[in-house]
């Protein structure tokens, strides 16, 4: 998921961050809005951290590269299912 430049792709991103949900999570829950604002280029082999915050009806995520620089914040809100 690398551009020709080697640089990571954004919507790899918000995968990151969907797959840090559990499987209950994400099967009683879906997804409604996401806001993102990219910051800074993950390359090939960086490592990805992410940050989560629960707040109140929404989460909010952080990735940083392991050294430091935040990439991305991006903001979930999700609905119960149901």
């Amino acid at each position: 998921h690398l551009d020709v430049n080697g640089h990571v792709n954004n919507v790899r991103y918000l995968e990151f961050v969907l797959d840090s949900f559990d499987f209950h999570f994400r099967t009683t829950r879906h997804l409604v809005q996401v806001d993102m604002n990219f910051l800074n280029e993950a390359v090939y082999g960086d490592v990805v951290q992410i940050r989560s915050q629960r707040c109140d009806g929404f989460y909010l995520h952080a990735l940083c590269r392991d050294d430091g620089p935040e990439l991305c914040r991006i903001k979930t809100t999700w609905d119960k299912v149901g």
